[in-house]
């Protein structure tokens, strides 16, 4: 049961040796790593495990388009998408895998955490806590990237519907678990969004809005994943 871990990265290599570390160290060991490098301006480290694979982007194409690249080009039953400055726990893989069996996606706690690891709260649905099952995107498609921001959101509503639980849709379970820690930094992607104007978060949340509001998200079965 091959496990994929996908990981975007722009600019981050000091964190990104400590995520793909932590995945290495995984109790659960059947997995591939598909870094891709989204354009960075600076060099990101070397590695020598076979089950690295390093795409790269000439120019930065935003999260989304590098977070799709990396799902197309994995080949694992699962899809387990990791920040490049997030860490995972030792039994994340595994703990996750074991909840999959019966359902398209399951979510655990993610502890949110600054650059020196103190503790300041809890997640789901969030960073390092997901692990998608490979025919989930092949039925409803990869994430919109006509989003910058809470592109992960909408997939959720595409998902699970919108104001109430869909389960006539895909289906999830989620993990009491704590599965991965969430780096809280000025220049992690997640914090980026506050650092916005305020006519730019507009934008963005516009953008979400047009995404996921007023149609069914009906998507036919997906080429690219056959």
């Amino acid at each position: 049961l091959l496990i994929s871990v996908i990981i975007p990265v722009y600019n981050m290599s000091s964190y990104l040796v400590d995520a793909i570390d932590s995945t290495l160290k995984q109790t659960y060991q059947d997995f591939e790593i598909i870094v891709v490098d989204d354009g960075s301006i600076e060099e990101l480290p070397m590695f020598t495990d076979k089950r690295i694979r390093i795409l790269r982007h000439k120019v930065n194409k935003g999260i989304t388009k590098a977070l799709n690249a990396g799902i197309k080009a994995s080949t694992g039953t699962y899809i387990a998408p990791l920040s490049a400055d997030d860490l995972l726990t030792p039994t994340s893989l595994q703990v996750r895998l074991v909840a999959i069996q019966d359902t398209d996606l399951v979510c655990g706690q993610a502890i949110d955490v600054p650059t020196q690891l103190r503790i300041l709260g809890t997640r789901l649905f969030y960073g390092p806590t997901n692990m998608i099952r490979r025919s989930v995107f092949q039925r409803w498609g990869l994430f919109d990237e006509s989003l910058p921001y809470k592109m992960d959101r909408e997939m959720w509503v595409r998902l699970f519907g919108r104001d109430c639980i869909r389960m006539d849709r895909a289906t999830f379970h989620c993990l009491g678990d704590v599965v991965g820690f969430r780096r809280v930094s000025p220049d992690s992607f997640q914090q980026s969004f506050h650092g916005l104007s305020k006519e730019a978060r507009q934008r963005a949340l516009d953008l979400y809005e047009a995404a996921v509001g007023g149609r069914e998200h009906v998507v036919e079965d997906v080429e690219f994943l056959r």
